[in-house]
């Protein structure tokens, strides 16, 4: 039977130096990015903050950014709404990307989730660009009174809520005008911001074509790519630091169960894009030799590729 080689724990300690030493390089790099795009908005006297109040008529939009393929998670995530006792249906705009046609109405949710008589938002785009398909859409609708908000709230089909939800979606805004308030990067681009900022969009997020994932992925890290600026450009960042993260198994794939707990939101993130997978690495225990073990770095990708590490099951 073949064996495989014995783990040297030197060199595996010495490549988790290395993955720490790139983690911490590129840490610094975005840190300056996002501080570059940021000078504009930078005021003088206190830092906004993420506050709970009741605004009188104050108009909320609950944004689930998805495809016209996407049905599996669209019921993952209307469904923890019903469940949480989720009740503001009118205010959920559900973006449909790669689709055949641009429009927006009102339909019933029958066919993803009971109950059948709750009316959504259907907001139907021709692109499809990962997770700013849905920026564009609603920035070109803003105007329509089936999109219109005085703040919104972007996630994604990948993520689910819990019972916290329906009462922070109530209460939760920006202390300031033309912020953004989300997670430290990468942040999923869930995030909650204002009219303001959505008036700053214009067309940035259309771009001329399609983009790559690749390019998604530098513009969640405050990259500029394909002409498209980064979330960060539009308002002041109000960085929530709410999130906790574990394995976990959404839709038949290992992905991170991220946690954004003021929000009483949670979102599936692949568990095998490359900065993250360093990231994982560079923060896993080191090896002390036991090829076996599970706290060898080796042996936690292994697993992870396996698809056998998980601390909990979500069917869609």
């Amino acid at each position: 039977m073949p064996t495989s080689d014995p783990i040297d724990a030197s060199s595996v300690n010495s490549a988790i130096q290395s993955l720490a030493r790139f983690r911490t390089r590129w840490l610094e790099d975005r840190s300056r990015r996002i501080a570059a795009y940021q000078r504009p908005f930078v005021l003088s006297g206190e830092p906004p903050a993420l506050s709970w109040c009741s605004v009188k008529g104050h108009v909320r939009k609950l944004v689930v950014n998805s495809t016209v393929g996407g049905q599996a998670g669209q019921r993952c995530v209307l469904a923890s709404l019903a469940a949480a006792g989720f009740s503001q249906w009118q205010d959920v705009v559900l973006v449909l990307g790669n689709s055949n046609r641009n429009g927006v109405a009102l339909q019933t949710i029958g066919n993803l989730v009971a109950p059948t008589d709750k009316r959504l938002v259907v907001l139907e785009t021709t692109r499809h660009d990962f997770d700013y398909h849905g920026f564009a859409a609603i920035s070109a609708w803003r105007d329509d009174p089936l999109v219109a908000a005085d703040s919104y709230l972007y996630v994604h089909d990948t993520c689910v809520v819990n019972e916290r939800f329906p009462a922070a979606f109530g209460t939760l805004h920006a202390s300031q005008p033309g912020c953004i308030v989300l997670a430290p990067p990468p942040s999923s681009n869930i995030c909650l911001f204002d009219r303001v900022v959505l008036e700053r969009f214009g067309s940035n997020f259309e771009g001329a074509r399609p983009l790559t994932k690749a390019e998604a992925i530098d513009i969640e890290d405050s990259f500029m790519r394909a002409n498209v600026r980064p979330l960060a450009a539009f308002g002041r960042l109000v960085l929530c630091d709410c999130r906790t993260r574990t394995l976990a198994v959404y839709g038949g794939q290992t992905r991170y169960r991220c946690n954004y707990a003021a929000l009483g939101v949670i979102k599936y993130v692949n568990a095998h894009d490359g900065v993250r997978q360093a990231e994982f690495l560079a923060s896993a225990p080191r090896c002390e030799g036991n090829e076996h073990s599970p706290a060898c770095p080796r042996v936690a990708v292994a697993q992870l590729s396996r698809k056998t590490r998980s601390s909990e099951t979500f069917s869609s």
